[in-house]
């Protein structure tokens, strides 16, 4: 005997006994309990050959009876246009999970460390918990609504995790067999949301003055010890800030410098090795960047702080700031950040505000020395000038010696921090 019935969720918890009950609204969407009691959501259908398929749709439970209807009207529109969903003989099988482990494994490889782990958290964060459970073939412009209407609220993440979706959908119907039917991108219906700018904030001199005084008291603070002690904090004179010992300090001195005097990005130093820099024709050579490999100038501001950081280096360490775990690089600054802006009397200023100072400064020193936005976007490594625009609305002249203008005049606000650099 045949059992009928609309499946909705009450009627669908109602259901005891093992076997299929069928939808009364929907031909071929069906529900079938076994004797355990789990309950499977299915489709039955025959192909343009005229063979049966009865491919599962869900567990109840992990989806709802809603949604594995929608799923059975989109399978059923994919069976008109020819296709088999939801069988391998008419292509690729599989849910979202699924797509997120090829997604993870093929196209992330290609990306920078820092944005697969990104990647990976959009898909556990905010893509799975909600569609994780849906076959791929099955998913609708209201699933991913629904993914990227929880985050209507931070506009940035929205539209990343909108392009991850967007990259996976297409991936999908590239595969061999496919996961989804060709030209059918669910995401292509949902539209990037309007990012802020935010707040560019830059240290004007006053600050720039109070954060000089506060590094030539890292500098006295830094003695003689040739290595980090871990574990081991002191006390500033005349303060109450407690930061790490030594040579510790005196190095994350000559970090704030390098930033604020080249305008690099605060991992590009911190992580960086001596075997990039050279001395001799004043560039930083960086292998890799968030912008790809490029050639940093070096004013010799720069050069003084790096020559006194090498005199001083950790021989066993390739690493230009040697971080706590051995041969390994800096990782952490906020607690020197932190004590630093304490000595300072700052208040909320972030490390990246550093290299907006610099274009700051690149804008004063270049309305009087004639250099330009193209100028500064090279000082500052854009990929696009109208970022560059944000900070500085120039005229032109040359990158080197628009980088040793604006390194004067950040260090005469800033104050001499030691005399080799004010020579």
């Amino acid at each position: 005997m045949t059992t009928r019935a609309r499946l909705t969720k009450r009627a669908v918890d109602a259901i005891t006994a093992p076997g299929f009950v069928w939808d009364s609204d929907l031909t071929g969407f069906h529900v079938r309990t076994l004797a355990t009691g789990r309950k499977t959501y299915g489709l039955q259908y025959r192909d343009r050959n005229g063979r049966q398929h009865r491919p599962k749709i869900g567990v109840h439970g992990q989806i709802s009876a809603e949604q594995a209807r929608d799923i059975a009207r989109a399978w059923i529109v994919d069976v008109a246009a020819g296709g088999t969903p939801g069988s391998t003989a008419g292509g690729g099988d599989g849910t979202m999970r699924d797509l997120q482990d090829r997604y993870m494994k093929g196209h992330a490889l290609t990306k920078k460390e820092t944005s697969r782990a990104l990647d990976e958290i959009y898909w556990r964060v905010h893509i799975l918990p909600k569609i994780g459970n849906l076959p791929v073939r099955a998913v609708t412009p209201a699933d991913i609504e629904k993914v990227l209407s929880a985050l209507k609220d931070k506009p940035a993440t929205r539209n990343r995790v909108r392009a991850c979706l967007h990259k996976a959908f297409e991936l999908a119907e590239g595969f061999k067999p496919p996961m989804r039917a060709r030209n059918t991108n669910p995401v292509k219906e949902s539209g990037k949301s309007k990012e802020s700018r935010g707040v560019h904030r830059y240290l004007p001199p006053v600050a720039l003055a109070k954060l000089g005084m506060a590094l030539r008291i890292f500098e006295a603070a830094g003695g003689d010890e040739p290595t980090y002690i871990e574990g081991e904090r002191n006390l500033l004179p005349g303060t109450d800030a407690y930061v790490d010992r030594g040579a510790a300090r005196m190095r994350f001195a000559g970090l704030i410098m390098l930033l604020l005097v080249t305008g690099c990005r605060k991992r590009e130093w911190m992580h960086g090795r001596w075997a990039w820099v050279d001395i001799d024709a004043g560039l930083y050579r960086l292998p890799d960047s968030k912008t790809g490999a490029k050639n940093v100038l070096l004013s010799p501001h720069a050069v003084a702080v790096l020559r006194k950081l090498y005199d001083r280096r950790n021989k066993s360490n390739p690493f230009i700031f040697p971080g706590l775990v051995k041969g390994k690089p800096l990782r952490d600054e906020s607690r020197q950040w932190a004590a630093l802006l304490k000595v300072a009397g700052l208040g909320k200023v972030r490390i990246h505000d550093l290299r907006h100072s610099f274009a700051s400064a690149a804008k004063v020193t270049g309305q009087a020395q004639g250099f330009g936005v193209e100028t500064v976007a090279d000082l500052l490594h854009h990929s696009d000038e109208a970022v560059t625009a944000i900070y500085a609305d120039l005229f032109d002249d040359t990158v080197r010696a628009a980088q040793n203008h604006t390194a004067d005049a950040l260090i005469g606000w800033l104050g001499p921090i030691d005399a080799d650099a004010a020579e």
